[in-house]
């Protein structure tokens, strides 16, 4: 397999998580115009629905997720979105990070840009003020890019100005009528570039077809920081989709997601116990229901059990580093399920970004983990034995 078939591999799997999370909202209300505020302050606003928009122009940093996103309003700051289809029509003062199967850039971004998807393109009318990654089983650059570029695609094409270097891996790689590259032009491809007439390159071309050292290290290099542009995107798409989990948990079980949280505080030794003993106990107890040849059902019904049981225990878990926002922020507790969604979508921006953290993140994350399912655990035991269905 070739660098570029890796490549295009990767892109693959991210659009597929993408749209793992994405799907389901654009299915259900593709094109609805119902929008939902998750966080709306004087400077960021949070939105998700099936056709999502600012509605306003956003001073600071604008979020969105749902069936198709369209950005056409100025955003002052940052910009992030994951949906089947996201549209950028008003430029974005500062970077630019976008997942969905099309992504159409037709605005300026000051800043660094990130995208992947289908079908990636960055039009005529876009001008990309830093650097650019782009991840997209069809990419076309049309506009501007002010600084480097570097790709994945299965197709890649080249017909503006990129005013920096060029470091791409696709099958295909295209270079337009007129197309302008200030600086070194580096590709990995299994294919000669395909070149139109009027193309400028300032730097060298080099063609990663060679096993050399050098051109093993340049490979290295477009990997990783394809592999860069791929962990932010992934991020992204995970807290959307936790963040989605954890508000129908909240809007399905007001009562419970409240009082779950709560059993840590109430009972922090009885949630680790019950805790370590789910996390470490259920692998176990599969792994010999299944032995016995007689208890395989079981066995697999706790394989398939065990996955929502973290799931749900890290929201539980989230929630009850939320139950804290509103003394943080010396507000009251949420009087609705949209502002307690709005706290929980802080809460867990702050637990992933401390998860982040070398050394002691992983830590941070598993202690949250073990309080969380066995919270979990514990209040529905509790609820079993009183027969309360609230």
């Amino acid at each position: 397999m070739t660098d570029s078939s890796r490549a295009a591999r990767i892109t693959a799997l991210v659009a597929a998580a993408a749209f793992a999370f994405i799907g389901p909202f654009a299915h259900a209300a593709k094109d609805a115009d119902t929008t939902t505020v998750i966080i709306d302050t004087d400077n960021s606003v949070v939105l998700a629905g099936g056709r999502v928009s600012p509605g306003k122009p956003i001073a600071d940093n604008f979020v969105a997720f749902g069936g198709r996103v369209i950005i056409d309003q100025p955003i002052g700051t940052n910009a992030v979105a994951a949906a089947g289809n996201v549209d950028v029509r008003a430029p974005v003062g500062g970077k630019a990070v976008f997942a969905g199967g099309t992504v159409t850039v037709d605005a300026p971004i000051g800043g660094n840009f990130v995208a992947a998807g289908g079908d990636v393109r960055i039009t005529k009318g876009a001008v990309i003020g830093g650097r650019a990654r782009v991840m997209a089983g069809n990419a076309v650059i049309d506009g501007t890019i002010n600084g480097d570029l570097k790709g994945s695609a299965e197709t890649f094409t080249i017909n503006g100005t990129v005013n920096g270097d060029v470091k791409v891996a696709a099958e295909t790689v295209t270079l337009g009528p007129g197309a302008t590259i200030k600086g070194k032009f580096v590709y990995a491809s299994a294919k000669e570039v395909q070149r139109g007439e009027g193309v400028t390159i300032g730097g060298d071309v080099t063609r990663l077809d060679e096993a050399t050292s050098a051109h093993r290290e340049a490979r290295e290099e477009i990997m990783s920081s394809i592999g860069t542009g791929v962990r932010i995107v992934g991020t992204i798409v995970s807290y959307l989709a936790i963040l989605a989990c954890g508000a129908i948990f909240l809007a399905v079980a007001p009562i419970f997601s409240v009082e779950a949280p709560d059993r840590v505080k109430a009972s922090p030794g009885k949630s680790i116990g019950f805790g370590l003993l789910t996390i470490i106990g259920t692998p176990v107890l599969a792994v010999l229901c299944i032995i016995t040849l007689i208890g395989i059902p079981v066995g697999v019904m706790l394989f398939a059990l065990y996955p929502f049981a973290l799931l749900f225990g890290f929201i539980v878990g989230a929630l009850f580093v939320a139950s804290y926002v509103p003394t943080v922020l010396k507000k009251p507790p949420p009087p609705t399920v949209a502002k307690a969604i709005g706290y929980l979508a802080i809460a867990l921006a702050a637990v992933m970004l401390l998860g982040k953290v070398p050394s002691v993140g992983g830590f941070i994350i598993l202690v949250l983990l073990v309080l969380g399912v066995g919270a979990f655990e514990v209040e529905l035991f509790r609820r079993m034995r009183s027969g309360s269905r609230n």
